[in-house]
C-alpha cells in the first residue's frame, strides 16, 4: 500500500517517477464529461512545474473550448485546493465555464509571482522523481 511505498521512498530504495498526463487522455476524460455536464473547469498546477496545464489547454481546444475552462492555479497543492473550492462555489451558485473563465482568481499569496506553496513530504517525493527541475 502507499505505507509501504512512502517507507521504501524515504529509505531510498525506490525513487517514484511521475509524468504529466498527455493530451489523449485529456481528451477522452473531457469527452466523458461532457456527456454528463454542460462545461468543465479543470484547475492545475502551476504550469512552471509541470506540461499537465498545457496538456489540458490543447484538449480543451481539440474537443469543446467553449465548453472546457482551463485554470493554471500558479500554485502548488494548497492554492490548488483552495481556487477548486471558489471555482465550485461559483458552479454551486449557478455560473458556467464563462463565468469561471471571466474572473481574476488572483488573491494574496497566490498567483503569478507569488511564493509557491506545498506541503514538505509531497515536494520531496517530487524532487526525488526528478520533478519539479530547475
Amino acid at each position: 500500500g502507499i505505507d509501504e511505498l512512502e517507507r521504501r521512498v524515504r529509505e531510498g530504495r525506490v525513487r517514484p517517477r511521475t509524468s504529466q498526463p498527455c493530451v489523449g487522455q485529456f481528451v477522452e476524460e473531457y469527452r466523458r464529461l461532457l456527456q454528463e455536464a454542460d462545461g468543465i473547469v479543470s484547475v492545475h498546477i502551476s504550469y512552471k512545474i509541470s506540461g499537465t496545464c498545457n496538456a489540458a489547454r490543447m484538449a480543451a481546444q481539440a474537443v469543446a473550448p467553449d465548453k472546457i475552462a482551463i485554470l493554471d492555479s500558479y500554485n502548488l497543492s494548497y492554492a490548488l485546493g483552495s481556487l477548486a473550492l471558489r471555482v465550485a462555489a461559483v458552479a454551486d451558485a449557478g455560473g458556467g465555464t464563462d463565468s469561471v473563465s471571466s474572473q481574476s482568481w488572483g488573491s494574496p499569496g497566490t498567483g503569478p509571482g507569488s511564493p509557491a506553496r506545498g506541503s514538505i513530504r509531497p515536494i520531496v517525493r517530487a524532487l526525488r522523481g526528478g520533478r519539479p527541475g530547475p
